[in-house]
This record gives structure tokens, C-alpha cells and sequence, in this order.
């Protein structure tokens, strides 16, 4: 009998071992399932007042171009404009009567009243020195310059350097030997009143020829531009030509004709 309590005795002590061992595993979990599942509350205090606002930062880099955009679509034509207060303007002719019988027009304003004339200015005097298509006119005088650079080697056979005389304004009539004239010859300055070949001058119906710097040249004679040989100038000019008498031969000088 005995045994058999303990027999009883073993089986009951296990099963209760058993259901201790459930209710501590379970229990665990149970506590860590609250323990995860717990939250901890936070007081909120009042808002405090908003701060001051901060000074703005640095301005950022620009930004990619975009692309550009589609086309637009073309407008509608304008309304046409209206015939409104437009100016007419309508010649006169210089046989009308009109602007003392010189050309102009008239100039009014459509849909108003008025004619205004504008007419050309009066014919003004005669130009001087020059006419367009005639000669230099008598007292007045025109002025320019000449200059000789050679070589025995690049004279004529004879030895001649030759500087041209063109007249901008022709003469009305050639000059004869006693009215052509070089600085040096005897009585030049009886129709030449200046010395000095910056300012050339010459009396009425005369060419006076200035001679500023030469060296190794000799003053031959002045002749007409066809070359004829006699002391003269023709309407258009003349010819100054020279003796080569050495190398690097130099001249340069002015001149002036009055009509």
C-alpha cells in the first residue's frame, strides 16, 4: 500500500511541477507583453512668444535654364487704320504764279483749312573764285605746289627733270613769257610781292613760282604743257623743268596765278 501512495504521490508531484512551469512561462510573457506595450506620457508645458525673426541667408545659386516654350499661335491682322487729318502735298511749278515764279509746293491738312507754301530760296550771287564750267575769275588767285626727286640716272638725254603745274581752276587765256615768272630772274618781285614760298602770290593775269629748297638741280625754264619750249603756260598749266647736276637731286617749292 505504501507503494502505492508513492507511486500516487510521484505522479500528482509532476503534474503539479508541470502546471507551475506553465504559469511561469506564461506569466513572463504576460509581463514582458505589458512591459513593450507601455507608453510613457509627456507633460506639454505653455507655448512660449514666437523669436525674432533670423536675417535672410545668402542668396543660392541660379537654376538650369528651362527650355523654351512652344511658339505661340499668329494674331489676327489689325484693323485698318483711319483716314484721318493725313498732310497733302501738291507742287508748284515755277511758271504757276506762285512763290514769286519759283518752284515749291503746297502743303495742306486734309479735312482742315489752310495752304501753307513752301517755295525755294532766291537765286544767290555769282560764286567766287569759282563758277562750275568756267575759269578763274580776274583778281582772284589759286595756289599749289611742286616738287622734283631724281637721279642723273633717271633724267632725259639731255639731263631734264620736268615738275608739273595743273591748274584746279583753268585760266580763261594761256600766259606769254612776260607773265610767267621763277623766284631769282630779275624783277620778280615786280608782279610777285612775296618772298617766301609758304605764301605765294601773284598780281593779276601772272604765274609766280616759288622755289623753297633744291640741290643739285638748275632752273631751266617754264614752259607750256605740250612742251614747246617758249617761257609760257597754257589754261590748264605748266611745266617747270630743271639740269640734273648730280646725284640725289631734290627740289620743292609753291606757286600762284591769279586770273
Amino acid at each position: 500500500m505504501y507503494s502505492r501512495i508513492r507511486e500516487q504521490f510521484s505522479t500528482t508531484a509532476l503534474i503539479l511541477s508541470i502546471i507551475a512551469l506553465v504559469f511561469a512561462i506564461s506569466g513572463g510573457a504576460y509581463a514582458a507583453s505589458q512591459a513593450q506595450t507601455s507608453k510613457t506620457k509627456v507633460v506639454k508645458g505653455p507655448r512660449g512668444k514666437t523669436g525674432k525673426r533670423g536675417p535672410a541667408g545668402p542668396a543660392g545659386p541660379a537654376g538650369a535654364k528651362g527650355d523654351a516654350g512652344a511658339q505661340g499661335a499668329t494674331g489676327g491682322a489689325g484693323a485698318p487704320g483711319k483716314d484721318g487729318n493725313s498732310a497733302v502735298v501738291t507742287p508748284i511749278l515755277p511758271e504757276t504764279g506762285k512763290c514769286d515764279e519759283r518752284a515749291g509746293a503746297e502743303v495742306s491738312v486734309k479735312n482742315t483749312a489752310g495752304v501753307v507754301e513752301v517755295c525755294e530760296g532766291e537765286k544767290g550771287a555769282q560764286g567766287s573764285p569759282w563758277t562750275a564750267g568756267g575759269t578763274l575769275p580776274v583778281g582772284s588767285t589759286e595756289t599749289g605746289g611742286w616738287s622734283i626727286n631724281a637721279t642723273e640716272d633717271s633724267a632725259f638725254a639731255d639731263q631734264f627733270v620736268f615738275a608739273p603745274i595743273s591748274f584746279t581752276i583753268p585760266l580763261a587765256a594761256g600766259l606769254d613769257a612776260a607773265h610767267v615768272h621763277f623766284q631769282g630772274e630779275t624783277g620778280f618781285g615786280t608782279n610777285c610781292p612775296s618772298n617766301n614760298a609758304e605764301n605765294p602770290q601773284a598780281a593779276s593775269g601772272h604765274l609766280c613760282v616759288y622755289e623753297g629748297f633744291s640741290q643739285n638741280l638748275t632752273f631751266n625754264g617754264i614752259t607750256s604743257l605740250g612742251f614747246s619750249g617758249s617761257s609760257q603756260a597754257n589754261k590748264a598749266g605748266a611745266l617747270l623743268y630743271f639740269t640734273v647736276t648730280g646725284d640725289e637731286a631734290v627740289g620743292l617749292g609753291s606757286w600762284a596765278v591769279t586770273g
